[in-house]
């Protein structure tokens, strides 16, 4: 089963990092990039909150093992979509050893400044953002003194916001990415310190619509500033990184959360991570200046001409996203 895991893990990195690509190059030259975002923003917050429902009622009426023979026929049935879609950017393996593509990456990262501020902005705030994930149970059952279900109201309350930053960013289409991005991670800070401070479970509650909007917002606004930000053919390079990042960093965030929650209490790791968050958020606006993605140059000497083509180069190395994108998308 572990090695199962594994190789989908590694499959799953490469789909979710070529998908984005794609994305791109087919949204970005009419200009309707964010669009196509918002819409897989949508639909990825949607079917994240009807998901675990629809799973336990399967598991519940026919068994854990019928559950997953559907999950994976679904797999299949995403497969025939893609396969029937119409024509898609061809996809064609760069020439060179493994090494090579990844040295073009680094320096691809290394003439990029506003795109390279972006990506370690966003590794750190992986940390926090997922620094609170381990122990949400213990805070929901020990420190408020609920029961599963309330720590399950708690979860959908998060997943309530998602779903309603998934309509602001489809909403918000006029306002500059740098803006949401920067009120968005505002908003998972704020909702992480509101529930250190909450009193009862319906405060709790309130913060983590709250926090689960900025959810719904951060992760689309950086998903489609890196695609912004990044050449057509270093799509799945770029977004490899990103994915990586997102599936790396949150195991740091998860030892320091626990850490945190043992030596102190779970407020303070959820005060630590709201903490964290605006300051890196704040570090980053002054860091990158207010008008990063304007000045954007796609050209240089590791950005070639991709056409229709999208080059196959991902860095190999084995998501998401906390908090769903963090984790609860």
């Amino acid at each position: 089963v572990i090695a199962l895991a594994a190789i989908d893990g590694t499959l799953a990195l490469t789909g979710r990092s070529l998908t984005r690509a794609v994305v791109a190059v087919l949204l970005e030259p009419s200009g309707e990039l964010r669009a196509g975002n918002a819409v897989l923003n949508i639909a990825l917050t949607v079917s994240a909150a009807i998901g675990p429902g629809v799973a336990g009622l399967i598991v519940a009426g026919f068994g854990v093992q019928t559950a997953l023979l559907l999950d994976a026929a679904s797999f299949y049935v995403i497969a025939w979509l893609l396969l029937t879609a119409g024509p898609l950017p061809q996809a064609k393996p760069e020439e060179g050893h493994v090494r090579e593509r990844l040295r073009a990456g680094l320096a691809y990262l290394r003439e990029k400044r506003s795109l390279r501020r972006l990506l370690i902005a966003q590794g750190a705030a992986f940390v926090f953002f997922a620094a609170v994930i381990p122990i949400e149970v213990v805070y929901a059952k020990q420190t408020l003194g609920t029961g599963d279900s309330g720590y399950g109201i708690m979860l959908a309350s998060w997943g309530a916001g998602m779903m309603l930053g998934s309509v602001v960013f489809a909403a918000a289409q006029s306002v500059r990415l740098p803006i949401l991005l920067f009120f968005s991670t505002l908003a998972v800070g704020a909702g992480y310190l509101g529930i250190a401070a909450a009193p009862t479970l319906a405060a709790a509650c309130a913060a983590s619509v709250i926090g689960g909007a900025g959810n719904g917002v951060q992760w689309v606004s950086v998903i489609s500033a890196v695609q912004e930000l990044t050449a057509q053919n270093m799509q799945a390079r770029m977004m490899s990184v990103l994915s990586s990042t997102a599936t790396a960093m949150p195991a740091v965030g998860y030892v320091l959360g626990a850490v945190i929650a043992v030596a102190l209490d779970p407020r303070v790791t959820f005060l630590v991570a709201g903490l964290g968050v605006l300051a890196i958020a704040v570090l980053a606006a002054a860091s990158m200046g207010a008008n990063w993605l304007e000045s954007v140059d796609k050209t240089g000497p590791t950005a070639l001409d991709a056409e229709g083509e999208i080059m196959v180069e991902l860095i190999p190395v084995g998501e998401s996203p906390v908090r769903a994108a963090y984790r609860r998308s």
